[in-house]
Order: structure tokens, then sequence, then C-alpha cells
């Protein structure tokens, strides 16, 4: 029986959660989430990780609750958006898997579901790799290219690469548990995007898109998320 802790609050931790309960091999001892119970996109309608681990009587930890706590086989961060410290890393026997929002090594950092379609790109995707204390740098276990239709905005295919990311979870979740996962090296990789290079987005990247005085019609779908203004007009 392996113990797994799960980060994130997004409906695709819950559904990360879900698919650890019902595993035979595996034991959900926690998850790492904010104390927030907010409603984020889903195609079905699943309630954030926090809501449903306080339903279930889940224990709920924060990164530093941690520091001192031993026998831990695995960590699946499922899209958490805090950068975890070097010392978290090595608490499990198994390793850290990181759920990516983005296809890599195309697309690194934030934005894998705005940049993309900025960008022109055919497609973006999800992608499951091993942790390291290098952001979206680690070994590749596997990813899933998802299509971007002239109709998608950024909202719609955040919700398409958390469902890809969830699919290759459930699809490779054996194998991590027994350990024979793949481990792909990203610098055997070569990028696939339209300008053959890697990219790679910051925060402030992201910040600096919705401040423009004027959007491109792509970059208009990209920031396209309801209920929220976007404030450069066509351009």
């Amino acid at each position: 029986m392996k113990t797994i802790l799960v980060l994130g609050n997004l409906p695709l931790a819950t559904k990360v959660m879900k698919h650890v309960l019902r595993h035979p091999k595996a034991k959900l001892v926690g998850v790492v989430v904010p104390e927030e119970e907010k409603e984020y996109p889903s195609n079905d309608g699943e309630v954030c990780a926090y809501a449903f681990a306080k339903r279930k009587r889940i224990p709920i930890y924060k990164v530093e609750d941690l520091r001192e706590k031993e026998g831990f086989d695995l960590a699946i961060s499922a899209r958490n958006n805090e950068i975890l410290p070097f010392w978290f890393l090595g608490k499990f026997n198994l390793g850290v898997v990181n759920c990516h929002g983005g296809y890599l090594p195309d697309y690194k950092g934030v934005g894998g579901h705005v940049f993309p379609i900025v960008n022109g790109e055919e497609y973006s995707g999800g992608t499951i790799h091993w942790m390291t204390e290098r952001v979206d740098e680690g070994d590749l276990i596997d990813r899933l290219p998802v299509d971007i239709r002239p109709s998608d905005t950024g909202y719609s295919l955040f919700i398409k690469i958390n469902d890809a990311i969830y699919f290759l979870i459930v699809k490779c979740f054996e194998e991590i548990l027994i350990g024979t996962a793949p481990r792909i090296p990203q610098h055997r990789l070569k990028a696939s995007t339209q300008t053959g290079v890697s990219y790679f987005y910051f925060k402030k990247d992201l910040k600096e898109l919705t401040k423009k005085s004027y959007l491109s019609e792509r970059e208009r779908r990209a920031l396209y998320w309801p209920g929220a203004p976007i404030r450069g007009g066509e351009g």
C-alpha cells in the first residue's frame, strides 16, 4: 500500500484524490490545498479539492506542516500553483509527479492554455513529469496533445488540458505506483512549436498581456474567461 499526498485545489486535484481513494494499492494520506471553497471550471461541475477534502475529512496540510513528517511514498501536484521547496521533493520514496498544463518541452511555466493560442499553435496539451528543483525541467512520464480549434478560448483550452492530464494520471498510475513509469529526459525531445523552440512564460508575461492597449483576435480568445473583463480593444 503506497501512501500518497495530493497538492492543488482545482477540480483536477479532486479527481486525482478520488482515483487514489478507489485504488486498492494506494492510500490517500492528505492534501496540500489553500482553504478556499471556490468554483473552478471543469467539464462536469466537479468541486474544488478543499471542499471535497473537508467533506470527506481528508487531512488538509500546508507545505510547512510536512517538514517534520516522514513516511510518504508519492506526491502528485495536480496543477498546484505554489513553487515547492527543495526539501519537500526529498520527502517521497517514489518522487513527486507534476501535472503541467502545457505540452512539454514546448511550453513551460504558466499560461499553457493562453500562449499557444496567442502564438498560433495547432495544439497545446497536458504533461505529467517527475518534479525537480528546476521548474518544468523534470523527466517526462507521458504527455498528450490537445487540438486548438478556431473557436477555442483560454477558458475552453484550460478545461481540455485538465481533462488530458487526468487521462494521463489514470493511464500511468499503476506504473507510477510500482516504480516502472518512464523517465524521459526533456533534452532528448525536440520542441514541436511552429518556431521549433521551447517557450518559458512567467506570471509577469501573462500580466503584461492583460495590460496591452490593443489585443489581436488570438489574444482576445486566449484571455477569454467568463466574468473577467479584457482591457484591450481589438487591434
